[in-house]
C-alpha cells in the first residue's frame, strides 16, 4: 500500500495528461483528466 505514498515530498506525474502534483502521496484522481491514482508515477529528476 506504499506504492503511491512517500515519506518526503515528491513530484507525481499523470501518465495520461502529464499533470504534475507535488506531495507525499499521489491524488486519488487526476484533477486535470479524472484518471485514477494508478496513472500516477514518480517524476524522475536524474535520467
Amino acid at each position: 500500500n506504499r506504492v503511491f505514498k512517500r515519506d518526503e515530498t515528491v513530484v507525481w506525474r499523470c501518465r495520461n495528461c502529464g499533470y504534475l502534483h507535488e506531495g507525499t502521496e499521489a491524488p486519488e484522481e487526476c484533477p486535470a483528466c479524472a484518471h485514477p491514482q494508478a496513472y500516477f508515477e514518480l517524476l524522475g529528476e536524474n535520467w
